[in-house]
């Protein structure tokens, strides 16, 4: 008997109560030893999963079925492939391993937490422990009687696996959706105007989230998942309707204009544009206000930058903070802060948008007067 199935899908909190509950062996006869894995290696995974990359999938043989790999005793599971990265991860939410010194969130680069443990981000920032506590691993459960097998899955599996991150593997799907992230990408607005990071693709996360703002015309979840389903929804080959090319040309027609107008709106290497978080609100505020100012927009945007962060350094005073700079705490930009923490959440997207209409209805206000 061999027979290899995905596990459901559970998120890494769970695999962690499962290694508290002896329930995981890491170390079975056929694996290596452990802790191979240098300080910047282990780091490099938290950061990948912190910033929802892909992972390779994990192996591991079900106990509960068949025979169980010698000296696994009676725990459930004994790991075929993944000891490095289950180490890693356990370590981390063992208060074992710090964020690397320079970790950066790919959605939020403003956001300083580089250094910090599990325990301190839960206190600090609830928001970004949770990304890690519910990121969900794909586990594959091999279940056999046969011994030898287990042993030749391990060695197969340390010779070829290969982990691709998101961006990636989109990119490598043949879809109607990923033809038109692939061209967008390439826009000189990725080349000249951003000042963020491209190397892990994050171009393509931006278009593909344009693309889906586009197609449900208002915020809403623009996690890995969605992001995925976006692709997935137009994989060639596939029979569409001529209303339903209407509607994806429509679409990249749309967002191939509006990079048109983001490159006149903002200058070479933009400062506003040195993380990705924002720039999906700033895509929705530019189409919201076609008629305005180019100059006008920017102005805002620099303006509204300049504001968040005399209020942040307010609020990082904490009870240091004098009567009158705490009468000067504007609590929009306070809560604008705060969703902006998660940016991929659809709920939160519309709220930082609703602030940053507001202050720019009120600074148009301002300037007309």
């Amino acid at each position: 008997m061999f027979k290899v199935k995905l596990f459901p899908l559970k998120p890494l909190t769970w695999w962690y109560s499962q290694y508290q509950q002896k329930n995981i062996d890491l170390a079975p006869v056929f694996q290596r030893k452990g802790n191979i894995w240098k300080s910047a290696e282990k780091k490099y995974l938290i950061d990948s999963i912190l910033n929802d990359y892909d992972i390779p999938k994990f192996y591991l043989a079900d106990n509960t079925y068949g025979i169980s790999p010698r000296d696994s005793g009676k725990k459930m599971f004994s790991v075929i492939d993944g000891k490095q990265r289950f180490e890693t991860i356990f370590a981390f939410f063992d208060n074992k391993l710090e964020l690397a010194k320079d970790f950066l969130l790919s959605d939020n680069a403003n956001l300083q937490i580089g250094g910090l443990n599990y325990s301190t981000l839960k206190i600090q920032y609830p928001e970004i422990a949770r990304r890690i506590e519910e990121y969900e691993i794909s586990v594959m459960r091999v279940i056999t009687d046969e011994q030898e097998r287990i042993n030749d899955m391990f060695i197969r599996l340390n010779k070829t696996s290969k982990a691709l991150v998101g961006a990636e593997i989109r990119n490598a799907t043949i879809s109607r959706a990923t033809r038109m992230i692939q061209k967008l990408s390439k826009h000189k607005f990725f080349k000249f105007n951003i000042k963020f990071n491209i190397q892990r693709m994050q171009e393509s996360n931006a278009v593909a989230k344009m693309l889906l703002l586009e197609t449900h015309g208002r915020f809403v979840d623009m996690k890995k998942r969605n992001l995925d389903r976006l692709v997935e929804e137009t994989l060639e080959p596939q029979d569409f309707e001529k209303s339903q090319l209407r509607h994806w040309v429509d679409i990249y027609r749309t967002v191939g204009r509006m990079l048109n107008r983001m490159t006149k709106v903002f200058q070479k290497g933009d400062p506003l544009l040195n993380s990705q978080g924002p720039l999906i609100w700033y895509y929705w505020l530019i189409k919201r206000n076609l008629g305005d100012d180019n100059k006008q927009l920017r102005n805002f945007l620099r303006y509204f930058d300049e504001m968040k962060r005399k209020n942040n350094a307010i609020l990082k005073k904490g009870v240091n903070a004098t009567r009158d700079e705490i009468a000067k705490i504007d609590q929009d930009l306070s809560n604008y802060q705060s969703f902006s923490r998660s940016p991929n959440d659809g709920g939160n997207m519309t709220r930082c948008f609703e602030i940053l209409s507001k202050k720019y209805v009120e600074f148009k206000s301002k300037t007309v007067n």
